[in-house]
């Protein structure tokens, strides 16, 4: 095994043992929620994965989110993202009610860059918070924006997350699940 595989190996169990240690909480907002119903994950997508197995845990993820967003009940998903030379980005999103009792969603970034690092260096580490105030479902084959109201597969759509500051969508592709 090579240095770097080792080096992979090591930064995903960093990233990952964080999580895996969690407890679930029992209740969140007053409201007590089954832990099926207020978590989901973790989930690892990999650069690697053929698309039907990324397609499948995507529409999970958009299923479990729009669920949330339009019942406006919180809940929490955590997904791994390894990009083409195989450094993890850990995504722990909330979905929450602010002080105005609006839905919004607080995506917690964690990366790691150390795959493409010269031998000695130290791998980077970054973390950032999101927050998202507006959510559309976007149809995958027309483009189209899909009235809330309409109920479809999670197969047929794609969820489009927009910044709370800026308004922008994110620039990162997997992130419009």
């Amino acid at each position: 095994m090579n240095s770097h595989r080792v080096l992979f190996v090591v930064l995903a169990l960093l990233v990952a043992l964080p999580s895996m240690g969690r407890e679930p909480q029992q209740s969140l907002g007053g409201q007590s929620l089954p832990t099926s119903a207020k978590e989901m994950g973790p989930f690892v997508v990999s650069f690697s994965m053929e698309p039907a197995e990324k397609e499948k845990i995507m529409s999970q993820v958009r299923g479990f989110l729009w669920d949330h967003l339009q019942n406006h009940t919180p809940g929490q998903l955590q997904i791994t993202f390894g990009n083409l030379e195989g450094d993890p980005t850990e995504h722990t999103i909330l979905v929450r009610l602010d002080k105005k009792g609006n839905t919004v969603i607080l995506d917690h970034i964690a990366t790691i860059e150390a795959a493409l690092l010269k031998p000695g260096e130290k791998p980077k580490h970054r973390a950032f918070l999101d927050k998202f105030c507006a959510f559309e479902r976007i149809d995958k084959d027309t483009q189209k924006i899909i009235p809330d109201d309409t109920t479809i597969p999670t197969e047929s759509f794609k969820l489009r997350l927009k910044n709370c500051k800026t308004g922008a969508a994110p620039t990162f592709p997997a992130l419009t699940f």
